[in-house]
């Protein structure tokens, strides 16, 4: 037996939603891309990115009612979320036995100038990433990498100068 009324087809359930509720769902749909992409740049694995994205979506959602400027706050909490995955890879790395054969190369490039990107120490990686893909200003920079804007100025200046070495034809 059907469900009086359906017709075959399930019915809909409505969910109450508050305006705050409303404005994560939005900010949801709007951001969840752009960070993936930005962790991805920054971690090298887009199942590992979507799992930090993830995650950092549900700690905004904790305290969003308290966050005064939300993207902002995610482009801070993703960046650090990648530092300390690729601090904790690195320890990984390190520690842990050696499971693949080491003459395969499991991670290789498509692009010459993502593979110098992924050379370059964090700082600097994030600093290129932050400022040539998210378009973000020397002072948006310096306050999602919680440095002085001489150190992001300092930073992608060594960046651009490795790159155009590893990079030039």
């Amino acid at each position: 037996m059907e469900p009086q009324g359906s017709g075959g087809c399930p019915q809909e359930v409505t969910v109450d939603m508050t305006t705050e509720d409303r404005a994560f769902a939005a900010l949801y749909v709007a951001q969840f891309d752009p960070m993936v992409r930005l962790a991805v740049l920054l971690v090298d694995s887009t199942a590992a990115a979507e799992d930090l994205v993830q995650d950092v979506f549900a700690k905004l959602l904790e305290r969003f009612s308290t966050v005064d400027d939300p993207p902002a706050w995610l482009r801070v909490a993703v960046t650090n979320a990648c530092k300390n995955e690729r601090r904790r890879l690195g320890t990984f790395r390190r520690h842990a036995p050696r499971l693949a054969d080491p003459t395969v190369d499991t991670d290789r490039p498509v692009d010459e100038l993502i593979a110098s990107l992924r050379r370059l120490p964090y700082r600097q990686r994030a600093v290129v990433v932050l400022r040539f893909y998210l378009g973000l200003s020397e002072a948006q920079i310096a306050a999602t990498l919680d440095v002085r804007p001489g150190t992001v100025k300092s930073s992608l200046s060594r960046a651009l100068a490795r790159l155009r070495v590893e990079v030039a034809p």
